[in-house]
């Protein structure tokens, strides 16, 4: 987190450490700030990746700042930013990544177009579930208008779309649930808040959430998975979800 004043000669110039730095401050107005001069990189999956995260945090920051139409035309084109993002991951050749023993890499090379499809699913997955964070700014945005059934009823499909499709062990899922809890609670429905409360409940012992990355900076190339990765940490929830984040890691 960055709570001391914005230095020009601090600021990361590649994008994507000036993005990540973007992600950690807490000040809407820093943040925009540092979201007003991102360079797009030559690669056509960092730059497509750059741009839908740099939307995102602009689409958050707007919300904080009580930017509603801002925000909401914001996250809009953010929604379609992600899509290109997926796009392009299902365009360019998925990259060989060693992960453990040279067996491995000798029967992936065996068996490369099944490697490929896996390593692309694995790479849309963290894209999708980042698209799901960037969903989740219009609920919001419905929530502070006073529409709390709206907010609820889109959070909810989040939540199922997410475990469903989706690795629910990734962070940020509970905090979704518990924020429609805290929704259909305000409209009125305590069954289903109970309902979602129950559901958030599972993500706990063997099944809680893995550790958030939160790097101090991001290694300069980025491999495809790393350039995900980024993408997923780096689309923070909306602020008002910070009090169900009680992993007490980094922010998701």
């Amino acid at each position: 987190m960055c709570a001391s004043p914005i230095s020009a000669s601090d600021v990361p110039a590649d994008p994507i450490n000036r993005l990540w730095w973007a992600s950690r401050v807490d000040g809407a107005a820093e943040q925009t700030q540092l979201l007003a001069d991102v360079q797009p990189p030559d690669d056509l999956l960092e730059a497509a990746i750059v741009a839908a995260v740099a939307r995102h945090l602009r689409a958050r920051a707007l919300l904080v700042m009580g930017k509603l139409e801002a925000a909401q035309a914001e996250a809009s084109e953010t929604l379609s930013a992600w899509d290109n993002v997926a796009a392009v991951i299902a365009a360019v050749d998925p990259q060989m990544t060693v992960r453990a023993h040279a067996f491995h890499a000798r029967l992936a090379s065996r068996h490369l177009d099944a490697y490929r499809d896996f390593a692309r699913r694995q790479l849309l997955d963290l894209a999708r579930t980042a698209r799901l964070k960037s969903e989740i700014i219009p609920a919001e945005i419905a929530a502070t208008l006073g529409d709390a059934r709206f907010a609820a009823e889109a959070l909810d499909r989040i939540s199922k779309t997410w475990r469903a499709d989706l690795a629910a062990r990734l962070p940020g899922l509970r905090a979704v649930e518990m924020a429609a809890a805290k929704r259909y609670a305000a409209a009125g429905d305590e069954m289903r808040a109970q309902e979602l409360r129950a559901r958030a409940a599972t993500i706990s012992g063997v099944m809680s959430a893995y550790p958030v990355d939160a790097p101090e900076s991001w290694p300069s190339q980025l491999n495809q998975e790393g350039l995900l990765r980024f993408a997923f940490a780096a689309s923070r929830l909306p602020a008002s979800f910070e009090e169900y984040n009680s992993q007490g890691i980094a922010k998701a």
